[in-house]
C-alpha cells in the first residue's frame, strides 16, 4: 500500500470536524495506521504543508479547486468516501427563500 509509509497531515480532531475520524476509518479499512506528522485547523494550511513536502493528506473533493504549485490531487477509488453536510439555520427565524431552495435541491424536490 503506497500510503502506508507516507507522513500524513490531518485536520485537528480539536477543530470539531468529523474528517479526522472519517479519514482514519478509510485508512484503517486498508490496514493503514497513518503516521500523522501535523494536525492543523485549516485546509489551506494542510495544502501548504503538502506543497512544502511535509506529508500527504485526504481532503474533500471541493478543495481540488484550489490550485497550488507542488500539489497534485488524486481521486480515491473508495466509492463510499463521503461525509455528511448540514444546513445550519437560526432556530427562531423562518427559512429564507434561498435556504428553502437549497433544501429542495438537496432533497430532490
Amino acid at each position: 500500500m503506497q500510503l502506508a509509509q507516507e507522513p500524513f497531515v490531518f485536520f485537528s480532531r480539536a477543530v470539531g470536524t468529523a474528517l479526522y475520524d472519517e479519514t482514519l476509518t478509510i485508512l484503517k479499512r486498508y490496514g493503514i495506521s497513518p503516521y500523522i506528522t501535523q494536525e492543523v485547523g485549516e485546509a489551506m494550511t494542510i495544502i501548504g504543508l503538502v506543497s512544502s513536502g511535509l506529508g500527504v493528506s485526504i481532503l474533500p473533493a471541493s478543495f481540488t479547486r484550489i490550485s497550488v504549485d507542488g500539489v497534485k490531487y488524486l481521486s480515491l477509488a473508495e466509492s463510499d468516501a463521503t461525509t455528511e453536510v448540514w444546513l445550519v439555520t437560526a432556530r427562531n427565524l423562518p427559512l429564507s427563500a434561498a435556504a428553502q431552495t437549497l433544501i429542495a435541491l438537496i432533497l430532490g424536490r
